[in-house]
C-alpha cells in the first residue's frame, strides 16, 4: 500500500493514461451503438414511406405496363433501393459531412496558428485522399454493377416463374430429363 505512493510519476501517469484510454474506447462505442439503434428507428420509417408510395405508383400504372415488364425486375429495384437507402444516408450523415467539417475546422486552426502552409498542406493531403478515393470507387462500381445484373437475371427469372403457375410444370417436364 505504501509502496504505491512510492513508485515514480512516470507508473501513475501509465496507469492513468492506460484507464483513460479504456473509458474514452468505452464510451465511444457506446455512442455509435446507441447513434445507431437512435438512427435504425428513422431509417426504417424512410424505407417503409418510400416503399409505400413506390408501390402506390407500381399499382397505379397500366396493364399495358404491367405486360411488358417482369415483375421481378421491379421487385429487385425495390429490394436494392431498400438496401441502399440506409447504407447511403448513414455514410452521408455519420462518415462524410463530419469529416469535411474536421478537416475545415482542422485546417482553420492550423492556418491561424501556423500559417496558410501547413493549412495548405492538410488541405492538399485531404484532396488526394477524396480523389483516389473517387478515382477507386469508379471499380468498385462496376463490380458491383456486374454482381447486380448477374443477381438481377437470376432473381426476375425466379420470381417470373414462381409467378407463373403455368410456367412451374413446363420447367418440370423441361428438366425432367435431367439427372
Amino acid at each position: 500500500s505504501v509502496e504505491y505512493f512510492n513508485r515514480p510519476p512516470l507508473f501513475h501517469t501509465v496507469i492513468l493514461l492506460l484507464i483513460s484510454y479504456g473509458v474514452i474506447w468505452l464510451i465511444s462505442h457506446l455512442i455509435v451503438n446507441l447513434r445507431q439503434i437512435i438512427i435504425y428507428r428513422v431509417f426504417e420509417k424512410g424505407i417503409h414511406k418510400f416503399t409505400s408510395e413506390v408501390f402506390q405508383k407500381i399499382l397505379n400504372l397500366s396493364m399495358k405496363y404491367h405486360i411488358s415488364n417482369t415483375t421481378g425486375n421491379i421487385m429487385n429495384s425495390i429490394e436494392r433501393a431498400q438496401m441502399s437507402i440506409p447504407v447511403i444516408s448513414y455514410g452521408l450523415i455519420f462518415i462524410i459531412f463530419p469529416m469535411v467539417i474536421e478537416v475545415v475546422i482542422a485546417a482553420g486552426v492550423l492556418w491561424y496558428y501556423y500559417g496558410i502552409l501547413i493549412a495548405g498542406i492538410l488541405f492538399l493531403i485531404f484532396l488526394s485522399y477524396a480523389l483516389f478515393t473517387w478515382y477507386c470507387i469508379s471499380w468498385i462500381v462496376e463490380a458491383q454493377r456486374k454482381g447486380n445484373k448477374c443477381h438481377q437475371r437470376v432473381s426476375d427469372y425466379i420470381t417470373d416463374v414462381l409467378m407463373n403457375i403455368e410456367g412451374i410444370p413446363a420447367y418440370m417436364i423441361k428438366t425432367a430429363g435431367r439427372p
